[in-house]
């Protein structure tokens, strides 16, 4: 992570982010692209919440653990929310749309999972569980999304952004160029250019972050 940090912006940064999370394999990218193929749910959630409410519902979830997490709005993130473990906070994207099946993913993991696991490592008397051991992002992010189907909030149109992001850094590494990775998904795969120009953001940030790969 320090070695990813010191080299944003650079072309290390990519060659950093492949040794530490890699890249997707064929397997990898079969399972994306079989998701990416599957008919669409005809029971999808549409109704979008208030921002109200999501702030209210993180809060009930940060009391229920008793964990000491804060709930953040903020314009500085591309994600729709993340865990600032350091500051002990979960950041909220101020520009988020959420429907009330993927708030309640996002709370289990965002929360139950990351910042669960931020508290219970500073409770432990062995201080290397702070600061992590290698592949712990493939065990915290399996966790978190596994998380999202235990609570009965993962659905198909979740799987496949999940299923995008493997076949979006497969391009990334491939090309490297955000313009021909951004017309590939929303020529191929999603009539959203909204969405894609996020999803493939995500993947280019830093100069190529193969993580998001992981997810799926």
């Amino acid at each position: 992570d320090v070695d990813l940090i010191t080299s944003v912006g650079t072309e290390s940064f990519f060659y950093n982010s492949l040794r530490i999370y890699g890249e997707p394999n064929n397997r990898d990218i079969n399972n994306a692209k079989f998701l990416l193929y599957a008919p669409a749910s005809c029971h999808q959630d549409k109704k979008v919440v208030s921002a109200e409410e999501i702030i209210h519902l993180f809060e009930e979830s940060i009391q229920h653990y008793d964990i000491p997490f804060q709930i953040r709005l903020s314009d500085q993130i591309i994600a729709k929310a993340m865990v600032d473990n350091t500051k002990k906070m979960v950041l909220i994207n101020k520009r988020a749309q959420l429907t009330r099946t993927e708030l309640l993913a996002l709370i289990h993991h965002e929360v139950g999972v990351h910042a669960v696991t931020t508290s219970n490592a500073e409770r432990q008397p062995l201080s290397i569980y702070r600061l992590g051991l290698p592949n712990n992002t493939h065990t915290q992010e399996g966790l978190a999304i596994y998380s999202e189907y235990l609570s009965g909030n993962l659905t198909l149109e979740r799987l496949q952004e999940l299923a995008l992001r493997v076949v979006a850094v497969d391009h990334m590494i491939k090309h490297q160029n955000f313009i021909k990775t951004y017309q590939y998904i929303l020529t191929n795969y999603k009539d959203d250019k909204e969405f894609c120009f996020k999803l493939v953001s995500r993947v280019y940030r830093g100069g190529g972050f193969s993580k998001d790969f992981l997810y799926l």
